[in-house]
């Protein structure tokens, strides 16, 4: 029995942009309730019980914005040809879809004026990719892509 791994021809990777990775983000998290708490403590000790309440809810809202941002921070599309398969990946939060086509067969549907996104299509299935790129690196992409395609 023979272990065959197929290694991917060519990948494109597209991303957000984001400026913090998750664990960044926790760091920044974290100095960021220490140092609230701490504030609020003084002033709870001085007697000022209000500001115990606005701490907790600037604490509540800051910390719904961050899980938010974590979640999507690593949102992503994928387009990898492997052993005559063109798969697709889009992660979006905690949602992964897969789509695989036939490279001969996918054909590039570039945008119209008013949109953004290009679509991979194969005869009734069709699949936007680019919500992560600038107008020059989707030419970019592309025009890469078409030259893998059949």
């Amino acid at each position: 029995m023979a272990l065959r791994i197929d290694l991917p021809l060519k990948t494109w990777q597209m991303r957000k942009n984001c400026c913090l990775t998750p664990r960044q983000l926790f760091i920044a998290y974290s100095i960021l309730v220490a140092f609230s708490s701490a504030v609020t403590t003084g002033f709870v000790l001085a007697g000022v019980w209000m500001v115990l309440v606005f701490a907790l809810i600037e604490l509540s809202a800051v910390t719904l914005a961050f899980l938010i941002y974590s979640i999507h921070a690593l949102d992503r599309e994928e387009v990898q040809i492997v052993d005559q398969r063109l798969i697709v990946r889009k992660v979006n939060g905690n949602q992964e879809i897969t789509h695989e086509f036939n490279p001969k067969w996918a054909k590039i549907k570039y945008p119209l004026k008013n949109k953004k996104l290009f679509s991979l299509c194969e005869s009734k299935r069709e699949i936007e990719l680019g919500q992560f790129l600038l107008p020059k690196e989707r030419h970019e992409v592309v025009r890469s892509l078409r030259a893998h395609l059949g």
